[in-house]
């Protein structure tokens, strides 16, 4: 009997449970707002504006000075910066470009003035040789010119020495022939 007792208690604990699994469930309690874990999560807030009709003159919710739109604007500034931060990268990247499209016509440039002062020189250098040519043949040929007259004139001054010479020694003055 005492069994039968025992018996009868765990099954009337059994359908207990089994009736507040079922029927009695935590959310459909009275209290469940009370004790709910993750009341914080899915309340809401105490005020969603400043005019929340839930506020009432008692409800201590509005405040001088408050910010509730904080959140919106460092969402919006922070957006505001990151445009400004590719315009600055654009502006950047096309300023670099530019430079370096700059730079890269300023090599050309100084390449061709190095052609064209190589061509000056070269052509100047031709025309110095040809000139220095044309000169030492100048040259030459008066240093020619030169030579034969002073040659010729030796050779006048000894045909007149010799003249002078002969005509002295032939001389009937200094021979003293009668």
């Amino acid at each position: 009997m005492h069994q039968e007792k025992e018996r009868q208690q765990r099954e009337l604990n059994r359908a207990e449970v089994e009736f507040r699994a079922t029927n009695q469930l935590q959310h459909t309690r009275n209290e469940w707002d009370l004790n709910r874990p993750d009341g914080k999560q899915v309340d809401q807030p105490a005020r969603v504006g400043d005019d929340d009709p839930r506020l009432g003159p008692a409800s201590m919710q509005r405040f001088d000075g408050e910010d509730l739109s904080a959140g919106d604007r460092k969402k919006a500034q922070v957006e505001q910066a990151k445009t400004w931060w590719e315009e600055q990268a654009a502006i950047k990247a096309g300023m670099k470009a530019a430079e370096a499209e700059a730079q890269m016509a300023h090599d050309e440039f100084v390449k061709y003035q190095d052609m064209v002062q190589q061509d000056a020189a070269a052509q100047e250098a031709a025309l110095r040789r040809d000139m220095n040519r044309t000169t030492l043949e100048i040259n030459m040929q008066l240093a020619e010119e030169r030579r034969l007259r002073e040659a010729n004139a030796r050779d006048s001054d000894l045909a007149a020495n010799m003249t002078e010479l002969d005509t002295t020694m032939t001389s009937p003055m200094l021979t003293e022939d009668p």
